[in-house]
């Protein structure tokens, strides 16, 4: 039996309708009509339903409202929707629905469910504000989109191969160790992580390519990387390995430029004694540093500026020695110099671990030879007056034994 409620004006009307013995016509109304109260609908409608606040009651097995658009002109929209409260179906789910009909018939619809929200959801699961901010579980979103839950609120992006592609799905999320995205599908794996706490400018990607690493204006040739500390008094670092810190025992090159002195330096240490670093131009090994030494395959050249701060001022080389004015200490005040301090004067004496400095050590050593160069002159013209001097002699000497011998020769005669 299917019970029809209706209230008119001040009197209650109930219409019962029984196709047990006799079946009655229904009634069919062409004019507008209006019910002043409730509403009862359904196959299982009571005589005297408990409407509460309720304005429209449907009570059944099968609750379904349905929107069937009449229009038959292509110009005009005539798409259908229903409503649904759970799937009719044994073992179906306890849901709310909203089903795109299509272009359905009256009570049909078996088009996708569109919309659904399951009997038990949280309180605010979807929120829409009255400026369009959405919540989802909370009912005061304070930006355009806020996900709010108890433990690590997650958005999931996930491609699941409907079109063809290979399926991926990644998490973006957050909680009070870190800000991360999840390869969900590779391990759960986390590639990127912010911790809080993070300094403004930790990351900032500028739109020519330039990365600017603690800096919001990376200055830096090319699309490259420009690493500053968070402020002017800390030195900025890039390491690579294990433990790029720097500390003994721990291998890894660390290269760090900063205050307080604006000193540079690079700290690179092997993991074992068999390690080395190597460094390549295309596919040929240039150079190898080793736990023993330095190798260089190939030549080394050291170019510079223009030789302004050279000692003894311009040039590239110690040419100074040969301009007038220079003081040049004599050969005996150079060997004597030279035995009392076992060192060349020029060039120095060297440190007791092996090092030197090998610009101000190749300057001496030219000067060095530029004198010796000097010295060989002063002692070749030494030489040839020596020379001069002695052919003088030799020439007296001919003449005097010449003469000792005619005098010889004359006695013997007498």
């Amino acid at each position: 039996m299917k019970k029809i409620r209706t209230r008119l004006g001040l009197r209650t009307v109930v219409l019962g309708l029984t196709f047990a013995a006799v079946l009655l016509a229904v009634r069919f109304h062409t004019t507008d009509g209006s019910i002043d109260g409730s509403l009862a609908v359904g196959l299982d409608t009571p005589t005297t339903p408990s409407f509460g606040f309720t304005t429209l009651l449907m009570m059944e097995n099968n609750l379904r409202l349905k929107f069937d658009d009449t229009s038959n002109s292509a110009s005009f929209p005539g798409n259908d929707w229903s409503l649904e409260a759970n799937e009719s179906s044994n073992g179906g789910r306890n849901a709310f629905f909203l089903r795109d009909c299509g272009l359905s018939s009256q009570g049909n619809c078996s088009g996708n469910a569109v919309f659904t929200v399951e009997a038990g959801a949280r309180n605010n699961a979807l929120y829409v504000e009255d400026d369009g901010d959405i919540g989802i579980g909370t009912s005061i979103p304070a930006v355009d989109l806020q996900i709010q839950t108890g433990n690590t609120p997650t958005l999931r992006l996930a491609q699941d191969g409907t079109s063809g592609f290979t399926p991926q799905s990644w998490d973006v999320a957050g909680n009070e160790a870190s800000f991360f995205i999840r390869d969900v599908t590779n391990g759960s794996a986390l590639p990127f992580r912010i911790r809080p706490g993070a300094v403004t400018n930790a990351i900032d990607i500028k739109a020519n390519g330039k990365i600017g690493i603690g800096t919001d204006t990376p200055k830096i040739d090319n699309k490259g990387i420009h690493v500053k500390s968070a402020n002017d008094t800390t030195a900025a670092s890039v390491g690579i390995g294990v433990d790029a810190t720097g500390a003994t025992g721990n291998c890894a090159m660390n290269l760090q430029y900063g205050p307080p002195q604006g000193h540079t330096f690079i700290t690179a240490r092997p993991c074992s004694n068999n390690e080395q670093i190597r460094m390549f131009v295309g596919s040929t090994e240039r150079m190898t540093l080793t736990t023993t030494g330095v190798n260089i395959a190939g030549n080394l050249s050291i170019s510079g500026g223009n030789c302004s701060d050279a000692p003894g001022g311009g040039g590239c080389t110690p040419d100074y020695v040969f301009k007038p004015g220079y003081e040049l200490e004599s050969i005996d005040e150079h060997a004597e110099s030279m035995w009392a301090n076992s060192h060349l004067p020029a060039v120095g004496k060297g440190s007791k671990d092996g090092s030197f400095e090998i610009t101000k050590t190749t300057w001496g050593m030219l000067e060095e030879l530029e004198k010796a160069h000097i010295y060989i002159d002063q002692l070749n013209d030494q030489l040839r007056q020596k020379t001069g001097e002695i052919e003088q002699l030799n020439d007296r000497l001919v003449r005097l034994e010449a003469a000792v011998l005619n005098g010889n020769q004359a006695s013997a005669d007498h």
